[in-house]
Formats: structure tokens, sequence, C-alpha cells
């Protein structure tokens, strides 16, 4: 997943606003963090650290005023490996981090790379991480096809050895669904692999897009007018949005281009409660009701 906060406003110019005025099929998206304006003095110092030492670039001067789609082409977009069917980009309970995600097809993978443990994937939001000299060595860095030592590493970062039993036991199914809550890997501890793309990102290199209901400080983002724009978006080609209200949800709400009138409904519906300012968890609650009381959420 390459994850990006659709409702943030650098530089006066939101990612909504560049979606909405920006409807075709030659904008390259989501942006590399690199790219995106307002960064702080921390935040380039780690994009620089990473791209210099790790992948030979050239560091970023200073942060960008405004979003200049110009930069895109030559910096790498982060993202995260889905490895255990995750809805949503980041785990339940983090706060602060990009709620929409797209996912590539199969066909942009060749132009991946990989690393175990998170680095850049959550700016501009929440990151966890402390840059160090070991964890950008380029030798801690693969591909799809050359993976068994990001494997290795991935494994043993897990907090206990049962957890990378049972991660591993998992992969082997073939998973298209998160752990159930049945699963000690249901809503666990899980490290990331971090996922970073070379090249644009146009609609023809996306399968689909998933989003969380809320925005990351619990307001909707369904129903909203960012939403909106991010469903015009992703819907120009025949593509599909996992709408859902966790990371570990069993269910999600899919949308497609062929319109439901049921959907369209509650949608309705939620810009309503947004216009009267309704719009915390409980309001949240009130929309992922009213889809389920519509049949609408599946796996």
């Amino acid at each position: 997943m390459l994850p990006f906060d659709a409702t943030v406003s650098p530089g006066g110019q939101s990612i909504a606003n560049l979606l909405n005025n920006s409807i075709n099929k030659t904008l390259s998206f989501p942006p590399p963090v690199a790219c995106l304006p307002g960064l702080n003095a921390t935040q380039l110092g780690q994009i620089n650290a990473v791209e210099t030492t790790a992948f030979a670039l050239d560091p970023v001067q200073k942060a960008q005023t405004q979003l200049d789609t110009s930069c895109f082409a030559n910096r790498p977009v982060y993202g995260v490996l889905d490895v255990l069917r995750a809805r949503l980009p980041f785990a339940d309970g983090r706060k602060g981090v990009a709620q929409q995600a797209v996912i590539l097809n199969s066909d942009a993978s060749v132009r991946a790379i990989l690393h175990s443990g998170e680095i850049l994937s959550a700016l501009p939001g929440s990151a966890n991480v402390t840059i160090t000299e070991a964890n950008i060595d380029p030798r801690r860095f693969g591909t799809l096809s050359h993976l068994n030592h990001i494997a290795l590493k991935w494994l043993q970062a897990f907090p206990t050895t049962n957890l990378a039993v049972e991660a591993a036991k998992f992969l082997l199914t073939s998973p298209t669904v998160p752990p159930t809550s049945e699963s000690i890997l249901f809503n666990a501890n899980i490290p990331p692999v971090e996922v970073a793309v070379f090249g644009v990102v146009f609609l023809s290199d996306i399968s689909s897009f998933v989003s969380s209901f809320s925005t990351p400080t619990g307001s909707l983002f369904f129903g909203s007018s960012q939403g909106q724009s991010f469903r015009k978006w992703a819907l120009q080609n025949p593509s599909t949005i996992a709408w859902s209200s966790s990371a570990s949800s069993p269910q999600v709400v899919h949308e497609t281009q062929a319109t439901n009138s049921a959907f369209e409904q509650v949608w309705t519906g939620s810009e309503a409660l947004i216009q009267k300012g309704a719009t915390d968890a409980s309001t949240v609650a009130v929309v992922t009701n009213a889809l389920g009381g519509q049949g609408l959420f599946s796996p």
C-alpha cells in the first residue's frame, strides 16, 4: 500500500484540491514524501539521510512551499507491504498517519525496493522510528526477487518467536482477509516491511484503493468534500475503493464505478451530518451502522 493523507492542506493547496483539479489518467499519485510542502527540518533530514545513503539520490536542498508535481518523477514513493492483508496502511490506534492508500498491481512490483522496518512510510504523519546508519545501509534493502535477507530481518524483528511462527503460517495460507479475532495475530504488533517505489505511479499502475471512514483526527472522511474528490479520482478507471472501519476489519464496503443507490443514500446522509458539524467518532459509527443496515459490508 502507498499511503497518502487526502485531508492535509500543505502550502494552502490540499491533496484533495490537487485531485479535484487534476482529474486525468496521467497524474502521478500519491506524491513522494520529498515533494510534499511544509516539511520541517527533522523530516527533511530523515528523507535526505535515507535517499542519499540507501539510493544515492541528491539531497533535497529545502522544503517545498507548494505541491510541485514536477518533482514526482525524481523521488520514490514510500508505502508498506500488506503482509497480513490489512485493510488500511497503518495499524489501528496509530495516530496522525494516513488513512487512504493505493494498492499497486503486480506489474509495478519490479520498481519496488523493500526494507524490513519503518523509515519514511508514515511521513508526513507521526513516525515511530529513529534513523541510524545501520538501518539505512544499502545492504538492508532488496527486491521482491531477492527477498531472503528481508524476510529474515522481518521475522527476527517480531517481539516473540510464537508471533513470528504464526505470521509465517498465516502467509502460507495465501490469505485474502486479515487475521480473525481468534488469532494471536489479530491487532498484534507486527513489524512492517517498507516499500519504496521508483518512477511515476499512474492510475494504470494501481489495482485498487483503500480508505478509512474517518480522517486521522477521527472525524468523518466518508461524505466529506475531500472524500468526494478521492472517490472521483479513484474511480476514473474500473476499480474498487474498500471503505473500512479499521485495519483489522473482517468486512469492508466495496465501492465501484457502478452506481449503488443504497450507498449513495448513506453518502448523502453523511454529507448532511458533516454540514451540521457532527463529525466525531460517534457520528462515524452512525454512518457505518447505516451502511451495515443496507447490507453493504462484505469480506
